[in-house]
């Protein structure tokens, strides 16, 4: 699991097609990146999310905005579960400075939890599930300045 993780983390932050020098900010569930008006946040293998961490990346990803609105790509196929409290803040207050969300997921589980998400917690900003990196990418560009 530790080497997928791994993996996905150099696809997604250092693939050359993709890469720019950019602030990086890693917390001990999540890894936050801004690359060509797209904030990036891959979450840590086995992590669960409650609210107590889905605040500290709100925090973590409102100081790497520095008050600027991105669109988010994330990352949750390593993610072992959303909390409810944690998606309900997500979904509202956890979404300050953002215009748009692609969630990458790999497994049933993560799909279950993504099509959770969206269904149940309606987000306020417009919000779409993906198995490949590049269609979530290429969703999000619309939405960047």
């Amino acid at each position: 699991m530790q080497i997928n993780y791994f993996a996905n983390l150099w696809r997604i932050f250092m693939d050359p097609i993709m890469f720019s020098d950019t602030e990086t900010i890693e917390n001990d569930f999540a890894c936050l990146r801004i690359r060509e008006g797209i904030l990036y946040a891959v979450y840590k293998p086995g992590t669960v999310i409650d609210l107590k961490k889905a605040r500290q990346v709100t925090a973590d990803r409102l100081r790497l905005q520095r008050e600027k609105n991105y669109p988010v790509f994330v990352d949750l196929r390593e993610v072992t579960r959303v909390e409810r409290a944690a998606r309900h803040y997500f979904a509202h207050e956890g979404s300050i400075l953002l215009n748009a969300m692609a969630v990458l997921y790999s497994t049933s589980q993560t799909r279950a939890i993504v099509n959770f998400y969206i269904d149940v917690n309606v987000p306020v900003i417009p919000t779409r599930a993906f198995t490949d990196q590049y269609s979530a990418l290429d969703y999000l560009k619309p939405f960047t300045r």
